[in-house]
């Protein structure tokens, strides 16, 4: 840990004011013993701050334990040990068992980490107490420049948040186009990670989108495609609950179902329905880019009706699961597999897998009604149905009591 100024100020004094050269060295060789037992005591404690963040240990440690964890941070935080001033800032800025709510304290904690740390998430969450004026008026210059660093580093909450700055004109002219930039390019990069960072921000990118097309942020107002992102919004915003109690998810997911209701009030009539059917390869090709591949199976098969099974895969990967949207039946949410009904005709693959088969490609034939499924360029399956069914059967409120985070109908329970 690197020497203060009071530390060399006191070797000075020693030889100062030492009567001969052996009281001099006496005495340095006395601060320098004290100093470090004081560095091992400080390494010692900042040990036990990292194990308590990695172990989660507020969530189980008592009363006592967490005391002697205060008495580190608080032994730690005046030397400007960033593992100290990171639990004590995010603690007062949350409120939690360690530290109770105290915009003030935060606001200090992370004005040390931006100076003393490179950590752009640091800036970021400084950025939002100036924006939110947590600690008084809004500072919008300060916040601007902090979200300005967290953007730079890729950080998407600074990216919306100059978003909204551009959006409102908030120390900055409004400039609608930078800020539909700024929000499109954060939904499109939380949405790909989505499935596996459910604590992510794409609520917050959804719902920035729903309010552009909502309010026409340098587009025309869309109703249908509002509701689209609000879908969304709302059924990333429950996922998000299941994995945290922070106030500011609860208050996003609130602002989500409350856009999501508004949204579906201004949908044109007749917009909505209990089912969708499609009369093409639409199901089939919104699984396939980015490298994916296709995965279908026949689950069940009577006459010529079917029940069909729609995956996601990648090559050396197992199953993927993926985000469908379907607001004309109310439908978003996480699944592993599509389920599809094939009303009116067959379904034949080829190969020694008779019952399943992966894809990387679609051909569609408008005149014989025909899907081809084709592999490495040569075909493993053909679908000649008259439609392809997906069905809105169980309600939001059968879909909240399972504790699925989603909206509309996330259960596909499709039967012949």
């Amino acid at each position: 840990m690197p020497k203060n100024d009071a530390f060399y100020h006191a070797i000075l004094a020693a030889v100062r004011e030492a009567p001969d050269d052996d009281a001099a060295i006496a005495q340095i060789r006395t601060l320098l013993e004290t100093d470090a037992a004081e560095e091992r005591a400080d390494e010692e404690m900042e040990f036990e701050l990292q194990d308590f963040f990695e172990e989660d240990g507020e969530d189980w440690m008592d009363e006592d334990e967490l005391a002697h964890i205060r008495d580190c941070i608080e032994a730690l935080c005046p030397k400007d040990v960033v593992i100290a001033l990171d639990l004590k800032g995010y603690a007062c800025y949350e409120g939690s068992r360690l530290y109770a709510q105290d915009w003030q304290t935060a606001r200090d904690c992370f004005e040390r980490l931006v100076k003393i740390s490179d950590n752009p998430y640091y800036a970021n969450t400084l950025g939002y107490i100036y924006y939110y004026g947590r600690t008084g008026a809004p500072d919008y210059e300060k916040a601007y420049r902090l979200f300005q660093f967290g953007a730079i580093h890729g950080i998407q909450e600074s990216i919306y948040k100059l978003g909204d700055m551009y959006r409102k004109g908030l120390g900055v002219p409004k400039r609608p186009g930078v800020a539909y930039a700024l929000y499109r390019r954060t939904y499109d990069e939380a949405r790909e990670t989505f499935i596996e960072q459910p604590d992510g921000n794409f609520a917050d990118a959804a719902l920035r989108m729903g309010d552009v097309f909502r309010d026409g942020i340098d587009v025309e107002p869309d109703p249908v495609r509002a509701y689209h992102y609000y879908l969304e919004a709302d059924c990333a915003a429950r996922r998000r609950m299941e994995g945290t109690a922070f106030w500011g998810a609860r208050e996003v997911a609130e602002t989500a179902a409350r856009a999501l209701q508004d949204a579906e009030s201004r949908l044109p009539q007749d917009y909505l329905s209990k089912e969708l059917a499609e009369h093409g390869p639409y199901f089939f090709q919104s699984i396939l880019g980015d490298g994916f591949l296709g995965e279908l199976r026949v689950e069940e098969q009577k006459g010529d009706l079917c029940v069909l099974a729609l995956g996601r895969r990648k090559n050396g990967v197992g199953r993927i699961p993926f985000l469908v949207t379907e607001p004309r039946i109310r439908l978003c949410c996480v699944v592993e597999e599509l389920r599809i009904m094939g009303i009116g005709g067959k379904v034949a693959f080829q190969g020694k897998k008779r019952g399943r088969v992966l894809f990387d490609a679609v051909r569609w034939e408008e005149e014989r009604h025909r899907i081809t499924l084709y592999f490495a360029e040569k075909k493993v399956g053909m679908l000649s149905c008259k439609a392809y069914r997906l069905d809105a059967e169980n309600d939001r409120q059968e879909s909240d009591e399972k504790g699925g985070a989603m909206s509309g109908n996330p259960q596909y329970e499709t039967h012949l």
